[in-house]
């Protein structure tokens, strides 16, 4: 007899409440008028989330990478920048301070944010330093 194989129960980011979701998805509102303003193109790599084995060494042979941050800025005038997200008190796990560390001594600014405000003044301060 042919065992059936559970399939995890995939849930939709509404379902869940999940606070750091709901930031992303305000964040990502707020840059896409600012992308269609034409001042910076953004986009979220497609890291995280649950995946199967088969599907995890897949993205991984793919080149997803642990610890990169939320989103990916790229600035009309203040070239690559990039956002890590985290709701409430939450800090950044251990790969993604190395991580952020590593783009930040490569000279990209990298903001660990937990409101639409500090995106709003890390990318407003990024187009004043570079006019």
């Amino acid at each position: 007899m042919k065992r059936e194989r559970r399939q995890p129960k995939r849930r939709s980011l509404d379902s869940m409440k999940h606070p750091e979701a709901a930031l992303q998805r305000t964040v990502v509102q707020w840059l896409a008028i600012q992308e269609r303003l034409g001042h910076l193109f953004f986009f979220h790599p497609a890291n995280g989330g649950y995946r199967t084995p088969a599907e995890a060494s897949a993205f991984k042979a793919m080149g997803v990478r642990p610890g990169v941050p939320d989103l990916v800025i790229i600035g009309r005038k203040f070239g690559l920048a990039f956002i890590e997200l985290k709701a409430g008190k939450k800090k950044p796990t251990a790969i993604q301070a190395e991580v952020h560390a590593l783009l930040t001594d490569m000279g990209y600014p990298v903001v660990v944010a937990n409101s639409l405000e500090q995106v709003e003044k890390f990318i407003q301060a990024a187009r004043k330093a570079n006019p």
